[in-house]
């Protein structure tokens, strides 16, 4: 299972969609709290050492306070991602592994580019927010797909998603 890609499944991300962006919500204000209260420790602190060697560095663009005013802001969209990807990716992905079985699935194609990142990306319907593409696909299989295609997924999975190994478009 491996080396092999996981695709939820598109009614696993559309149901647990609040869920995933309430936990995501939760993780950027804890996420928040834990960095203010962290940047507010009296000096005297352990705490306030290691921040100060964390947030340490040559400084050439930033003051100090500055880079705090920055981690402050970008630490809960890291809450925040982390919140929402283990509802939407990874507990799907967890319960698939556990207890998956040879499967097919069906993905509809919603499109297709050729990405830097993935030389042949073929972009899902229904996906979580921020999950790539589907990638490794041949060039002849990828060129034959069109927006709307439907793409039969083999491999092991469950119904909250799967893990792919092989896939074939659906015949017009």
């Amino acid at each position: 299972m491996f080396g092999h890609e996981f695709l939820p499944s598109p009614d696993w991300v559309t149901g647990s969609r609040p869920y995933a962006v309430a936990l995501g919500a939760l993780g950027a204000g804890a996420a928040y709290s834990s960095v203010r209260r962290f940047l507010n420790a009296p000096p005297t602190t352990n705490r306030h050492r290691i921040i100060a060697d964390l947030l340490a560095g040559p400084g050439f663009f930033l003051s100090l306070d500055k880079r705090k005013k920055i981690s402050l802001a970008l630490v809960p969209l890291a809450g925040f991602a982390a919140g929402y990807v283990s509802i939407s990716q990874l507990l799907p992905m967890s319960i698939t592994f556990a207890m998956g079985r040879q499967t097919e699935r069906t993905y509809e194609v919603d499109r297709v580019e050729q990405d830097e990142a993935c030389r042949y990306a073929v972009y899902l319907r229904g996906m979580p927010f921020g999950r790539n593409p589907l990638c490794g696909l041949p060039e002849w299989f990828r060129i034959s797909l069109e927006p709307g295609d439907t793409l039969f997924i083999k491999g092991t999975g469950s119904a909250v998603g799967i893990f792919v190994d092989t896939v074939r478009v659906s015949p017009k």
